[in-house]
């Protein structure tokens, strides 16, 4: 299911789950992407201590932890879409 105008408290309540979200964000807004733009996704696997717990496939496998307030400008870019994939019930 792809949800759009998501706010970082529909991503916690994912992730309460157990269910990593999908953010589409432009890239170029987080620090670790050094200005470079770029329409991109990444999955959120935690949020906490102001910081934003990602995957980001452009990278290696490890977790990178973004400052919220980074993420924030990244993901408003997308119009704050995200994704949660789930099994069927």
């Amino acid at each position: 299911m792809v949800y759009t105008f998501g706010s970082l408290e529909d991503v916690a309540a994912w992730l309460e789950r157990g269910v990593p979200v999908i953010a589409f964000v432009q890239a170029g807004e987080l620090p670790h992407w050094r200005g470079e733009r770029s329409h991109h996704a990444l999955v959120i696997v935690g949020l906490g201590s102001g910081m934003v717990h990602l995957l980001d496939p452009a990278t290696d496998a490890q977790v990178i932890a973004a400052p919220i307030g980074d993420f924030l400008l990244a993901w408003d870019e997308r119009a704050c879409t995200y994704a949660a994939v789930t099994r069927r019930q």
